[in-house]
């Protein structure tokens, strides 16, 4: 008479094998974050990097158009220095009241050198020669709140024309652009530190163009959300959210 003969499965995995398995797994994935966003790790190292490439190639933007205002007698032609600083570089801002003036074309310029300008949120010192003696990074930063007031057009205060200030955005119809719903009105205000004012926080900055973004979601006159709906709303969609933030982009240095 044979006897079976029962083997047992030695190919399984018992639970404190799985357990280690697991904390070596967790190690590992720590490592690899800490490796990634950690302080020396690759994306600050990659941050870093950007920051510096930037910082270089704004010197140079800079310093190549103060080389191309130098004159015959080897110093720099303030004229020519203005026109190009003004036509070749966007977002450039003069820093100093007591060495600038106001133009015929009611534009700051540089009255004398050393100047001082900002451009892609760095400050760059122009000395007598043309020569850039520092560059440092200006306080402004993304997530920041600024004191963005859409209700003025310059520095001086001027208030923007109430009619840009203000929009309807109709019912509409199927050949009329509207949201599908009903008449809502949006005016553009100034924060006045009531609850329901916008404040503006930066969002990005990128070649000398500071991006904002409401601190909170827009609504209506009424303090409603913005209702869009059926087939009208879902068409004319696009057209009516950029026509809502119109409004808020005629304020001091804002692009319309």
């Amino acid at each position: 008479m044979r006897k079976k003969i029962i083997k047992e499965n030695s190919k399984g995995i018992t639970l404190i094998a799985l357990v280690i398995t697991i904390i070596v797994l967790l190690i590992l994935a720590g490592v690899s974050i800490a490796t990634l966003v950690g302080e020396n790790g690759v994306i600050k190292k990659a941050t870093t990097a950007k920051e510096k490439t930037q910082k270089a190639e704004t010197i140079e933007r800079v310093q190549m158009e103060v080389v191309g205002s130098i004159g015959s007698d080897g110093k720099v032609d303030i004229e020519a220095l203005n026109e190009n600083l003004r036509n070749n570089l966007s977002g450039l801002t003069y820093n100093d009241e007591e060495i600038t003036e106001k133009n015929a074309g009611s534009e700051n310029r540089i009255a004398s050198l050393p100047a001082s300008v900002k451009i892609d949120g760095y400050e760059i010192e122009i000395n007598d020669d043309g020569d850039i003696e520092t560059i440092q990074e200006t306080d402004i930063q993304v997530g920041q709140l600024v004191a963005y007031d859409p209700t003025v057009t310059d520095k001086n205060g001027t208030k923007v024309e109430s009619s840009k200030l203000q929009y309807t955005s109709e019912t509409g119809t199927g050949t009329s652009h509207g949201n599908g719903n009903s008449a809502q009105t949006f005016t553009a205000k100034p924060n006045n530190g009531s609850s329901n004012s916008l404040k503006w926080r930066i969002l990005d900055i990128n070649n000398g163009t500071i991006t904002l973004v409401s601190d909170r979601a827009v609504k209506t006159d009424s303090n409603s959300n913005f209702i869009l709906q059926g087939a009208i709303g879902y068409l004319y969609a696009e057209q009516e959210l950029n026509e809502i933030c119109k409004i808020y982009g005629h304020g001091y240095g804002a692009d319309t």
